[in-house]
């Protein structure tokens, strides 16, 4: 299991958190594109789906799920998805 704070941490000060129109750290970035690509199922929460970059982590999963690889993904959040 592994865990990317795209955006960053609130609570960690390596990780600060970077805004909507900000610029995304190029290690983590990397890293969200492999695991978008390459988990079997991706566990969000707190997500919105709008369409931002980080997205491809929970529609890549779904992708390949719809056809016929992997687990898919899990949303856990209070926001309304699409």
């Amino acid at each position: 299991m592994k865990m990317n704070e795209i955006h960053g941490s609130w609570f960690d000060p390596s990780n600060t958190t970077v805004l909507m129109d900000g610029s995304l750290r190029g290690d983590l970035a990397d890293g969200m594109k492999w695991w978008a690509n390459n988990c079997q199922l991706c566990l969000c929460l707190g997500t919105s789906l709008s369409g931002m970059n980080a997205d491809q982590c929970a529609t890549q999963p779904m992708t390949s799920f719809a056809r016929g690889s992997g687990l898919g993904t899990v949303i856990i959040s209070i926001q309304k998805t699409k």
